[in-house]
């Protein structure tokens, strides 16, 4: 995966806001029950296109960099999907695998002058197992 920080943050209390005076659909119990088999199934492609953020729109209203960080990643071959990272500013974008994500980092910091890693989700099965290897 790639996180996507822009220079410029959102103010969480006026995205919330936004969400509040706006008429936004959550998400379906049908594309939840999607998101949990694509998570269940490790089926990358059909979790990135199930990606979903409610406050997405809001946040887009509040900071002019997220619609064409998205945009910008819409257009990359390597990106499965993305989506706002919880009520802004960074976005995180989908990809095949760690040479893809270091890559595409790389550009988007040179190419639109924004705050972008290479990441990768945790590995270990269980709760436990997170806590334990963090200690």
């Amino acid at each position: 995966m790639v996180v996507i920080h822009p220079p410029l943050g959102c103010s969480t209390k006026n995205v919330f806001h936004r969400l509040a005076e706006s008429n936004l659909p959550r998400l379906d119990s049908a594309d939840a029950g999607e998101l949990v088999r694509a998570i269940e199934q490790e089926d990358r492609p059909l979790l990135a296109k199930k990606l979903f953020n409610r406050l997405e729109k809001p946040a887009k209203v509040e900071n002019p960099w997220i619609g064409p960080i998205m945009e910008r990643l819409a257009d990359e071959p390597w990106v499965l999907g993305s989506c706002l990272s919880g009520s802004g500013s960074a976005v995180v974008a989908m990809v095949e695998n760690a040479e893809q994500s270091a890559k595409l980092a790389a550009r988007l910091k040179e190419e639109i002058n924004v705050r972008a890693y290479a990441v990768h989700s945790w590995q270990t099965p269980t709760i436990d197992e997170q806590l334990t290897a963090m200690n």
